[in-house]
Formats: C-alpha cells, sequence, structure tokens
C-alpha cells in the first residue's frame, strides 16, 4: 500500500465541486495507484433559518443526499465513458493488429491504451524507425501521439472522456491509416528485394 495515492474531494453539491470532481476525474483516468476519497460537506447555515436543531440537521441530510447521488452519478458515467473509449480502441487496435503483424501487442486501460510496434512477432525486436514515421504521419494529420518504451516502440493514446464518439473515429482513422502506409511502404520493400 506504500505506493497507494489517495485524493480526498470535498463536495458539497454545487457546479463548482461537480466541475472540481470532473477534473480530477479526468486526470486519474489510468491511475490504478490513485484512490479517489468523496468527502460530504455543507456549510454551515444560520439557525435563525430554522426553528430548531432537527429542522438544521434535516436540510444538511437532504442536501447531503442530494450531493452524493449527483457525485455518484458522475463517477459512474466517467468510469463508464473511459472504458468504453478503451473497449473502443482495443477491438479497432485487435483489427489492426491481425491485418498488421508490426503491431506486437496492444494494451492499456481505460482511456489510456497503446499499441507496442515490432518487427519480428516471434524475437519482439523492436521497430524503432517505423513508430517515429507513423507519429510522424499522425502529427501530420492533426493527431497527437506520444511514443514510449525502452525502444520508443509504443504509441501511447489517451483520448479525452469528452471526446465525441465522430472525434474518436477521426483520430483512428488517422492512426489506421498511419499505420497502412508505413506498412504497405515496407511491404513494397520487401516485395523488391
Amino acid at each position: 500500500m506504500a505506493d497507494e495515492k489517495r485524493l480526498l474531494i470535498p463536495i458539497d453539491g454545487s457546479e463548482n465541486s461537480l466541475r472540481a470532481l470532473s477534473h480530477v476525474i479526468k486526470r486519474a483516468v489510468g491511475d490504478k495507484q490513485l484512490h479517489l476519497y468523496v468527502l460530504n460537506v455543507q456549510p454551515a447555515l444560520p439557525s435563525s433559518l430554522f426553528v430548531t436543531r432537527a429542522m438544521i440537521a434535516s436540510h444538511h441530510e437532504a442536501k447531503s443526499k442530494e450531493a452524493l447521488i449527483r457525485t455518484h452519478r458522475l463517477l459512474s458515467k466517467s468510469r463508464l465513458r473511459a472504458d468504453e473509449l478503451g473497449d473502443r480502441f482495443q477491438a479497432r487496435a485487435r483489427e489492426w493488429q491481425c491485418r498488421w503483424p508490426i503491431i506486437g501487442d496492444v494494451r492499456g486501460l481505460g482511456g489510456m491504451q497503446a499499441i507496442e510496434l515490432v518487427k519480428s512477432q516471434e524475437d519482439k525486436t523492436p521497430a524503432t524507425d517505423e513508430t517515429k514515421k507513423i507519429t510522424q504521419y499522425c502529427y501530420e494529420h492533426g493527431l497527437i501521439t506520444i511514443t514510449a518504451g525502452t525502444y520508443s516502440n509504443v504509441i501511447r493514446i489517451l483520448v479525452p472522456l469528452v471526446a465525441t464518439d465522430a472525434q474518436i473515429d477521426e483520430g483512428l482513422g488517422v492512426l489506421e491509416s498511419a499505420l497502412a502506409a508505413v506498412c504497405g511502404q515496407k511491404d513494397v520493400v520487401a516485395q523488391l528485394v
């Protein structure tokens, strides 16, 4: 548990607190060590507005339930959207993996995904040059990707939770075109030799 990170988020049900929670959720996607804790807080109310302490307690209880319901909806929606994005990317990337053996591995969590590029499926030799070409193609066509890994042969994708389905399809189309262009060039060279 030493690697575990904990984040306490106070929620009062206001739009500002829910926006803050939404911001934290976007940043936390894919971080397995981060545990979010929600603390319901309600501002103190002047006792002159209520007749009894029981009425104040009842008011706070109702406001707390309302805030927690809205918070739960937001957390559930974000988790589902991240999983949906990941599943969508993985399905498409697995199709690519069947078509192009350069894709050695497809992995990720939620909206944070990656494909590892290799020259050979047998010994998993890193395809560093091809990775550079693919990321350059993506960049030139409006898709920002990140290379990672010890040999810079992993392309990381972090899909924003707010991306529309059309935007996701467009981005995946660019990545697919980049793979086709690089793998097509490689096939032509192999045929000439």
